[in-house]
């Protein structure tokens, strides 16, 4: 009798595992010409309800990309080939940008050329790249959640007979987008430089004239909230007789749009032999950020582009009180940053965790009295997080105007 209980027991166990392992599907296809080949080429599996639509976006994008590159283009126009391998350059800077229309019908995938926040479909920023702003707002009034296959309009007519590419081809690259928005997001950042600073105003003495080290920082942002979480440590040598270190915790406030503007504060504990030995420090500040590599503001592609992603700019002004370990006093700090965002240099991936961006600082900072100018170089590693309910899981997409602190 035990027996046979234990082992209904241990069936039902299985059954539910089994039940609980079951891929739910990911309901409406993204494209009413090849549904999802592209999720099931690059995964090796079909796309399911806990899959981020921006995954599968950017995910469709790339792979439609790359079909239309595999066309013999030989055989059309010398006009109408530049056309196409235009359009085709200017598709890849839209999918590596990353920034979609959100969905608007809860209950299944819809297109939606224009939406409420001027984010353009990849159709929509085609057209607009030869048409202008006010030929797509005339489309999206009439045809804003309407396949390529509905749309009865002359301009857009006159522009797919332009373009180098066929009807089919751009119904192909039109995706649609589900209605439920993934707003509980978390984006989770890693940054590491190789800094060095000069004094170039201050006591003039041999110590502390010249400071080279290695910082690190890790930030969380909450992208429901817009709250960002984050820690910093630094290490190094004065290259004359003593170390350089610091060690600080932050948190803040980010509004994010384009540009974006982060504020933050925190509490810090720092030191340059020869300047000041130890200090505890609350440091605030504010931080600009204009990320030029939004689709909306991307240049044609030409041969340089093609070489190195465009870069977003950061301007951050910073203040530190002191709190202890030398005359009370305000330190500041004021840096320009240039991020060149390297996974627009790859297709999307299983990749979960990945070098992201390269980094370029110039700062210059008061500490203690002395001035030093200085750079800094280095990567950013990113992921974005969202609940499920299978746990927390990642990709290696970020939010595209995110802003490093």
């Amino acid at each position: 009798m035990k027996a046979s209980v234990v082992l209904s027991g241990l069936t039902i166990a299985v059954f539910l595992a089994m039940l609980a392992s079951v891929e739910k599907p990911s309901g409406d296809p993204i494209n009413p010409v090849i549904g999802d080949e592209s999720f099931r080429h690059t995964f090796d599996r079909s796309p399911t309800a806990d899959d981020a639509d921006l995954l599968r976006i950017r995910t469709h994008l790339a792979y439609v990309e790359q079909l239309l590159r595999a066309v013999d283009d030989s055989p059309l126009p010398a006009d109408l080939r530049t056309a196409r391998r235009r359009n085709l350059d200017l598709l890849r800077r839209y999918w590596e940008a990353a920034l979609f229309p959100a969905g608007e019908d809860p209950d299944r995938r819809r297109p939606t050329f224009i939406d409420d926040d001027g984010r353009r479909c990849a159709v929509a920023y085609l057209v607009e790249a030869s048409l202008g702003t006010a030929a797509v707002a005339r489309i999206n009034d009439r045809f804003r959640n309407a396949y390529i296959a509905d749309m009865d309009d002359p301009a857009l007519a006159d522009w797919i007979a332009g373009s180098g590419l066929t009807h089919r081809e751009v119904m192909t690259i039109q995706p649609s987008y589900s209605g439920y928005r993934d707003m509980h997001r978390w984006d989770l950042v890693a940054q590491t430089s190789a800094l060095y600073l000069n004094r170039v105003a201050g006591t003039d003495t041999q110590d502390a004239r010249r400071v080279a080290g290695v910082d690190a920082k890790l930030q969380l942002i909450d992208l429901a909230s817009h709250v960002l979480l984050g820690g910093e440590a630094a290490v190094g040598s004065t290259l004359s007789d003593g170390p350089f270190y610091r060690l600080g915790l932050r948190a803040g406030v980010v509004a994010m749009s384009n540009p974006t503007l982060l504020f933050t504060a925190g509490y810090a504990v720092d030191g340059v032999t020869g300047a000041v030995a130890r200090a505890s420090t609350v440091p605030f500040g504010v931080l600009f950020s204009f990320d030029t590599t939004r689709a909306d503001v991307r240049r044609a592609a030409d041969e340089f582009h093609e070489r190195l992603p465009d870069p977003f700019v950061q301007l951050r002004a910073e203040a530190a009180w002191i709190a202890t370990g030398r005359p009370q006093s305000l330190d500041w700090s004021a840096a320009l940053d240039l991020v060149w965002r390297l996974s627009a240099w790859n297709s999307v991936t299983r990749h979960q965790f990945r070098a992201r961006d390269l980094i370029a600082s110039v700062t210059v900072t008061d500490f203690a009295g002395t001035i030093y100018a200085g750079l800094a170089v280095g990567f950013g590693y990113s992921a974005l997080g969202q609940p499920s309910s299978v746990g927390f899981k990642h990709t290696a997409l970020s939010q595209p105007d995110a802003p490093y602190w």
